[in-house]
């Protein structure tokens, strides 16, 4: 185990899931980035993975958290590690809680709350790393390109040609 996996166990107090320990030494490298996964929710939503954290960025994020802590702020949850991100400020998270011991949560910033350590607004995804990783779908290449001529020309002819505001619409209706 790299000495940064090492300190990361110390500084949450708790011991890495071990596929989370074979994660840092280099397993799942055949992961191809960015990926689509589905988060449950009441409506469909898939959102992407964009990039890992390796052992060296976990610990340097979780120190980071510490001292902001200073001012009563953080961005990772209380007893999790940071694992991955989707390049919109939300993490995904390895949780190191008893309860839910290698589980990874979906960290989204609308509605977890790195301050409450209860993680009610955490999203569970998977009950491990290699079941999470395993869910992943390749993301989609665009193939198309779009037509920025048609785009410029639409956009000039509503400038050039504004409607009346809806209001003035409606007013001339009902006179």
């Amino acid at each position: 185990m790299s000495d940064a996996a090492a300190e990361i166990e110390k500084i949450v107090g708790a011991k890495l899931p071990e596929d989370i320990k074979s994660f840092y030494s280099g397993a799942y490298s055949e992961i191809d980035l960015p990926a689509e996964i589905d988060v449950p929710d009441s409506s469909p939503w898939i959102d992407e993975v964009n990039g890992f954290y390796d052992a060296d960025d976990a610990l340097a994020l979780l120190r980071e958290d510490i001292r902001s802590l200073e001012y009563d702020t953080r961005q990772i949850p209380a007893r999790t590690i940071p694992i991955a991100d989707n390049g919109n400020g939300d993490f995904y998270i390895v949780s190191l809680r008893e309860a839910d011991l290698g589980a990874i949560l979906y960290a989204f910033h609308e509605t977890c709350d790195p301050m409450d350590d209860s993680l009610d607004g955490a999203i569970f995804l998977a009950p491990s790393f290699s079941e999470w990783t395993a869910s992943f779908r390749p993301k989609q290449k665009r193939t198309a390109t779009p037509d920025w001529d048609a785009i410029r020309e639409a956009e000039l002819h509503e400038i050039l040609h504004p409607k009346p505001p809806w209001w003035k619409f409606w007013a001339k209706r009902n006179t």
